[in-house]
C-alpha cells in the first residue's frame, strides 16, 4: 500500500479543485488544476454536460481480471470527477506489477481525460511497487510516451529508495533520459533532504548534467523555502557548480511573492547590482503585473534607479505593454520624460498588439503613434505598424503608403510592405515594386522582396525574374536567389543565370554561384568564369570569390593563386590583397610566412602593404622592416612614411635608428629623417 499516499493526495487535490473552483466552462468542462507525474499526470474532467467519449479504448484488449474494460472506462463518463478516481482507486488495487505493462498499453496515447486518469495512477502504483520492471516497460517505449513515463518513475522511486533510484538513473544509457531521471531522483531527494540531494548533483561528473541537477534541487527547495533555495543558488554559484542561471532567480522570487509579494520584492530589491537583480524584480512581479500591471509599473517607475531597476523596467514594460494596447497608451502618455518615453516606446511590438485587429484599429495606432514617437524611432515604429496593415489589406496599405511624404519612414514602410506581400503573392509584391516611380524606392522594394522569393520554390522564382522585362528586377534579384541555389542544383542555376536578357544581372549572379563553386571545384569553376565573363568582370568576380575563400580556408586559398585564368592577370595584385586581408586578420604568422615566399612583384608588393598596415601600430620594428622590402618606389616610400608616423610618437630614438640602418636609397631616408626632425619640435 506504498502507493496510497500520493493517490489519496491526488483524490483530495482533485475533489477540492472540483468543488472549490466553482468555474465551469461552456458544456459543462471542469478544469482540474495541474499535477505533474510525481503527483500525477495533468488531468482534465468533463461530467455528464460534455462530450468526452473513449471511442479509441473501446476494441482494446483490456485486462479482465482487475476488471478495466472499455465498457467499464467509458461508463465512468456518466460519473461525478469523486467517483470515476474512487472507482479507478479500486479497480487498480487489484493489479499486480505482471497486469501493468498489459493495462497502459491498452490505454494507449488517449488524450481522453478518463484514461490520462487511469495512466497517471497506474504509473504512481507501479512505480513505487516494482520500479525495476517499470524501467525496462519505460526503456521499450517509443521517445514521446518514455519522456512522459520516466521523470514519474524515478521521482517516486526516489521517495521510496533514493539510492537505488539515483543508481538506476545513471544507468540510463541515452544521455538526454539519463540527465531527465537523475534530475527526477534530485528533485524528489531535495523535498526532504536538500543537502543530500545536492550531493547526489555534485557528485555528477559531466558538467551539463551536474549543472542542471543542482538547479532541479533549487527549484525544488524553492516550492517550500525560497530564500533557502537562495542562498544554495548563490553558493552553488561562488564554487563555480552552478553555471550562469538567471532565471532560477525567477522562479524563485515568483514562486516567493505568490507567499509573500511584498517581502519578496523587497528582497529583490536588496540584492546587488547584477543579472540575477533583474530576474529576482522579474520574477517578484510577475503575479503583480498579470494582476494590475499600472500598480506594477507605477512601482517600478518610482524606485531609486541602478541598472537592475533600470534593466527589469525594460523587461516589464516588454511584457506589459505588447499585451494590451491600452495599458500600452496609457502608461505611455502619462511619461512627460522624452527620453524616457522614447525608451518605453522602443519596448513596443507592433506586431504583437495588431493581433486580430481589424485594419481601421491597426490605422488608429498609426494616428497615435505619431502623437508620441519622434525623429528615428518614429520611423521605424512607422513601418512596423504599416507592416501590420500590410497583413491585414495589403491594396490598402499600399495606398497608404503612397500619401506619406518622401523620407525615412516611407522608405522603411514601403519595404515592409513589400517583403510582406512577397511573402503573401510574389507576383504582386513584383508589381507593387514596379509601379513606384522613383528609382531608390524601386531598389529597396526590391531587396525586400528578394530575401522572400526562394521561399515559394525556385523554379516559380526564377520565371517570374527571367520573364521581367525590367532590367533593375533581374539585377537586384537574380543574384540574391542563385547563391544557395547554385549549392545544391549549380548547374539549374547557371542555366537560370545563362537566360537572363540584362548582362549586368547575369555577371552578378555568376559572382554569386562562384563564390563556392570555387570552393569546391576551383578548376571548373575558373574555366566556367574565363569564358562566360568579360575580363573585367572576370577579375571582379574572382577578386570577391578568393576573399571569400580566404576568409573561410585562407591557406587553401593562397595555394589556387597560382591557378588563376590569363583574363585575370591585370588585377592579380588586387586578389592577392585581397586575400592578404583576410589571411592576415585570420593568423598574422602564417600570412607572413606566405608573403615573404612570394616572388618580388606587383602581387607582394600588394600583400605586403596590407601586412604592414596590420602590424605596424603593435610593432613598428617589424613594419619598418616589412615596408624596407617593398619593390616599387613609390609604395615602399608611403609604406614607410606610414610607418614612421606613427612611430615617431611612441619612441622616436628608436625610429630613427631604424631609419640609419635601413638598407633603401639616401634620398628616402632624407625624407624620413626630416619627419622625425619634425616631430621633435612640435
Amino acid at each position: 500500500m506504498k502507493w496510497l499516499p500520493p493517490v489519496v493526495a491526488l483524490l483530495v487535490g482533485l475533489i477540492g479543485g472540483y468543488l472549490l473552483s466553482g468555474s465551469r466552462e461552456p458544456g459543462g468542462r471542469v478544469v482540474v488544476p495541474p499535477v505533474d507525474s510525481e503527483q500525477v499526470l495533468t488531468v482534465e474532467l468533463a461530467d455528464g454536460g460534455s462530450t468526452h467519449s473513449l471511442e479509441d479504448a473501446v476494441g482494446r484488449s483490456l485486462v479482465n481480471n482487475v476488471g478495466i474494460t472499455a465498457a467499464w472506462l467509458a461508463s465512468l463518463q456518466e460519473q461525478t470527477p469523486f467517483d470515476q478516481i474512487g472507482a479507478l482507486y479500486a479497480r487498480l488495487q487489484r493489479a499486480s506489477p505482471a497486469d501493468f505493462s498489459a493495462i497502459l498499453e491498452s490505454l494507449g496515447d488517449s488524450s481522453q481525460a478518463i484514461n490520462r486518469l487511469a495512466r497517471s495512477m497506474l504509473a504512481t502504483k507501479w512505480a513505487e511497487s516494482d520500479p525495476v520492471g517499470m524501467l525496462a516497460y519505460v526503456e521499450s517505449r517509443p521517445h514521446r510516451e518514455r519522456w512522459r513515463l520516466q521523470k514519474g518513475l524515478f521521482g517516486a522511486w526516489a521517495k521510496s529508495d533514493a539510492s537505488a533510484a539515483y543508481a538506476a538513473a545513471q544507468s540510463v544509457v541515452d544521455v538526454r533520459f539519463r540527465s531527465l531521471a537523475i534530475q527526477a531522483v534530485v528533485r524528489a531527494v531535495a523535498v526532504e533532504d536538500a543537502t543530500g540531494a545536492l550531493q547526489m548533483a555534485e557528485l555528477l561528473e559531466d558538467p551539463r548534467s551536474r549543472n542542471m541537477s543542482i538547479q532541479a534541487v533549487v527549484q525544488a527547495v524553492a516550492a517550500e523555502n525560497p530564500q533557502r533555495a537562495i542562498e544554495i543558488a548563490e553558493a552553488q554559484m561562488a564554487a563555480g557548480a552552478l553555471r550562469y542561471a538567471p532565471h532560477l532567480f525567477s522562479d524563485i522570487f515568483s514562486q516567493w511573492a505568490s507567499r509573500d509579494a511584498t517581502a519578496a520584492r523587497q528582497a529583490a530589491l536588496a540584492m546587488p547590482d547584477s543579472p540575477m537583480k533583474v530576474k529576482a524584480l522579474s520574477g517578484a512581479l510577475q503575479q503583480w503585473v498579470a494582476t494590475d500591471p499600472m500598480a506594477a509599473l507605477g512601482w517600478l517607475e518610482a524606485l531609486p534607479v541602478d541598472s537592475s531597476v533600470y534593466n527589469s523596467r525594460k523587461a516589464v514594460f516588454r511584457q506589459v505593454l505588447n499585451q494590451d494596447f491600452d495599458i500600452a497608451k496609457a502608461f505611455i502618455e502619462a511619461e512627460s520624460d522624452p527620453v524616457s518615453r522614447r525608451e518605453i516606446l522602443s519596448q513596443l511590438y507592433v506586431n504583437n498588439l495588431a493581433w486580430n485587429r481589424s485594419y481601421e484599429e491597426i490605422e488608429s495606432m498609426l494616428d497615435w503613434m505619431g502623437s508620441v514617437a519622434t525623429g528615428s524611432l518614429y520611423d521605424q515604429k512607422v513601418s512596423d505598424v504599416l507592416g501590420a496593415m500590410a497583413e491585414s489589406d495589403s491594396g490598402r496599405a499600399v495606398d497608404f503608403m503612397l500619401q506619406m511624404p518622401p523620407g525615412n519612414a516611407r522608405m522603411n514602410a514601403l519595404g515592409t510592405i513589400a517583403r510582406i506581400m512577397a511573402g503573401q503573392d510574389p507576383v504582386a509584391a513584383l508589381a507593387f515594386a514596379q509601379s513606384l516611380e522613383y528609382e531608390d524606392e524601386k531598389r529597396r522594394a526590391l531587396s525586400n522582396i528578394g530575401n522572400q522569393l526562394p521561399r515559394h520554390g525556385v523554379a516559380n522564382a526564377s520565371e517570374l525574374i527571367a520573364s521581367s522585362e525590367d532590367p533593375l528586377v533581374q539585377q537586384q534579384l537574380a543574384g540574391r536567389m542563385v547563391g544557395e541555389w547554385g549549392k545544391y542544383d549549380r548547374n539549374a542555376a547557371l542555366a537560370f543565370v545563362e537566360s537572363l536578357s540584362d548582362d549586368q544581372a547575369r555577371y552578378t549572379a555568376v559572382g554569386s554561384i562562384l563564390n563556392h563553386w570555387i570552393q569546391s571545384e576551383p578548376v571548373e569553376a575558373m574555366n566556367y568564369m574565363q569564358a562566360a565573363l568579360p575580363q573585367d568582370r572576370l577579375s571582379s568576380n574572382l577578386s570577391a570569390a578568393f576573399s571569400q575563400w580566404a576568409r573561410q580556408d585562407p591557406a587553401q586559398a593562397v595555394v589556387w593563386l597560382d591557378q588563376l585564368p590569363a583574363g585575370a592577370r591585370a588585377q592579380q595584385a588586387n586578389i592577392y590583397n585581397r586575400v592578404a586581408q583576410a589571411y592576415v586578420q585570420h593568423d598574422p604568422m602564417a600570412a607572413s610566412e606566405w608573403i615573404g615566399a612570394l616572388d618580388a612583384g606587383p602581387e607582394r608588393d600588394a600583400t605586403v602593404k596590407v601586412l604592414v598596415n596590420h602590424i605596424s601600430k603593435i610593432d613598428p620594428e617589424a613594419g619598418f622592416i616589412w615596408a624596407a622590402t617593398v619593390s616599387d618606389g613609390n609604395d615602399r616610400r608611403n609604406s614607410l612614411n606610414q610607418v614612421v608616423r606613427g612611430w615617431v610618437q611612441a619612441d622616436p630614438a628608436a625610429a630613427y635608428d631604424a631609419v640609419i640602418d635601413a638598407t633603401i636609397d639616401a634620398s628616402e631616408k632624407e625624407l624620413l629623417f626630416k619627419m622625425i626632425e619634425q616631430s621633435q619640435t612640435k
